[in-house]
């Protein structure tokens, strides 16, 4: 038997193997595991996130109504002295505010500070 050859034995394709078949699997199931992980970790996250600006509003806010009530309850204005119930002074106090500034600063060309050494040009 010379003349006989010997069969050649049958390979699958590539795509037909079975570690190949194995491998993948491994990692498309590894691959969707970590892509579910990391959705349902955001979800969570922007759940948090909006869940503790909620939080910090309403705490805020609550601060506020009870800044103010207790302000009411007591009896104070906020302002400047002047009676003003807003926050800011109001113009006719920042006006007398800066002419009394101005009043003191127009003393002369040069006014030196009563402790310093320098002397006024008019003298």
């Amino acid at each position: 038997m010379s003349g006989e050859t010997v069969p050649k034995t049958h390979t699958p394709p590539f795509t037909r193997r079975i570690g190949t078949r194995l491998t993948a699997l491994v990692a498309v199931t590894t691959f969707g595991t970590f892509a579910l992980a990391v959705v349902t970790g955001l979800k969570v996250q922007e759940r948090y996130l909006i869940a503790q600006a909620i939080d910090g509003a309403a705490l805020f806010g609550d601060t506020i109504t009870r800044a103010t009530h207790d302000q009411m309850l007591r009896g104070r204005k906020l302002g400047c002295g002047d009676g003003n119930a807003y926050p800011y002074p109001s113009l006719a106090y920042v006006r007398s505010r800066s002419t009394a500034r101005n009043a003191r600063r127009s003393r002369g060309p040069f006014v030196a500070a009563p402790w310093s050494r320098a002397r006024s040009i008019e003298s």
